[in-house]
């Protein structure tokens, strides 16, 4: 296809499919196919399951390849997992090989997990968007976090997600925190580009039985330590003993944790935590109607959003989208959070793995007029205004097209 209609792949280890839950990179590489196949591209998927197949999702071509014995197990070695993550890497590089025979790619997007671009087709034009920093990730998951000693250990099998960013002809990042480390870490400089937001509609009525709207504190997302679900179970009772009148909801996965050496579900930690209002409080699980979703955002008082450690995560820019506050968490090394709320004036930013701060910002918000509260909530709109796919494409259009022409030059020097 030529260069006004082109022909472009995803590569993505997570892809949502009809009733699952969309997170992380999964739910950009979703975001972005739809706003490129909606403006005449043709676009192709390229994700895993245990079993090949082919479909098709709302006119884009999903492609599963089984990358079933490419899975390490909790006790394999490093040097293990690194061979399966190169195994895994030539899987979705031969399907692109595939694909391109019948429908010649013009470029392919990759994310960064797993090194999926390392094995790649010396013949297309890649771009890589970093989703992640692997031991950040992984050790903000621990009971105790520290930036810096996790930003310098990197295991042997992590190692392929930086080799795959120097074998990119163009690296993309949303947040700027993670175009420092990786600049820093190899040598690469990312080219930043935030993460495009679909809302379908502008109202979202509430149809909960048990809330009523801006009668509760809403945290959506993740339950994880690094999303400091800790922290916010150590306050669910002292926030509810200050507004007698208000509820406290999480929505997401009720995944396993590992918090001061105990093993136990998100939902019990939560539980261990809370003793004097658990009638208030409401665990409501995954979610993965996303008119449900947005609705339970739309009409809460503000959203609990905090982090230790992130990459301009999709709650933050939905929540902001839909007009909320957003109260979350921010450091000396930053947490990605800041580049979008500015304390004190679109939303509220605490000190991480602080309780007594993030309490403080919680009764700011929760002390603001109703004029105050319409103007942070217009402020938190319009940041993410950019940020619409009217405003994303021509961006994502003008990366498209750089890369393919250097590419190109880069071909006929050689």
């Amino acid at each position: 296809m030529g260069i006004l209609s082109m022909h472009i792949v995803f590569l993505t280890n997570v892809f949502p499919v009809p009733g699952e839950v969309r997170v992380g990179s999964g739910n950009y590489v979703s975001n972005m196919a739809r706003i490129l196949k909606d403006r005449g591209h043709r676009v192709t998927v390229i994700t895993e399951s245990a079993k090949c197949r082919v479909s098709d999702w709302n006119g884009i071509t999903i492609r599963k390849v089984n990358v079933t014995d490419c899975e390490a197990g909790e006790n394999a070695g490093s040097f293990r997992k690194l061979s399966l993550n190169v195994r895994r890497s030539i899987r979705y590089n031969r399907e692109v090989e595939r694909v391109s025979k019948t429908n010649p790619v013009d470029i392919v997007q990759s994310v960064s997990a797993y090194g999926l671009a390392l094995i790649r087709n010396r013949k297309i034009p890649y771009v890589v968007r970093v989703s992640e920093y692997p031991s950040l990730w992984r050790n903000s998951n621990d009971t105790h976090f520290d930036f810096q000693s996790s930003v310098k250990t990197c295991k042997l099998f992590e190692k392929t997600t930086f080799w795959a960013l120097k074998c990119a002809d163009q690296v993309l990042a949303p947040s700027l925190l993670l175009q420092g480390l990786i600049h820093k870490k190899t040598g690469v400089v990312p080219r930043v580009v935030e993460s495009p937001v679909l809302i379908d509609r502008k109202t979202y009525p509430l149809n909960e039985k048990n809330l009523e709207p801006q009668h509760y504190l809403l945290n959506f997302g993740s339950q994880m330590l690094r999303k400091e679900i800790h922290i916010m179970a150590n306050i669910v009772d002292r926030i509810l003993d200050e507004y007698p009148s208000m509820k406290f909801v999480v929505v997401g996965r009720n995944r396993d944790v590992e918090y001061q050496g105990r093993h136990m579900s998100a939902a019990r930690l939560y539980d261990s935590r809370i003793r004097k209002h658990r009638d208030r409080f409401l665990f409501l699980g995954e979610i993965s109607d996303r008119d449900r979703l947005y609705s339970l955002i739309q009409n809460s008082y503000a959203c609990v959003l905090p982090t230790r450690v992130d990459n301009l995560p999709n709650t933050c820019l939905e929540a902001m989208a839909l007009g909320k506050i957003v109260i979350s968490t921010t450091s000396e090394y930053g947490t990605s959070m800041e580049q979008l709320i500015t304390d004190s004036y679109n939303g509220f930013l605490a000190n991480v793995d602080d309780e007594i701060d993030l309490l403080k910002k919680i009764r700011q918000a929760m002390s603001l007029s109703s004029v105050e509260k319409k103007q942070y909530e217009n402020r938190a709109y319009q940041r993410v205004g950019n940020l619409t796919p009217q405003k994303v494409y021509p961006i994502m259009m003008k990366v498209y097209k750089e890369t393919i022409c250097n590419f190109r030059k880069r071909k006929k020097r050689r």
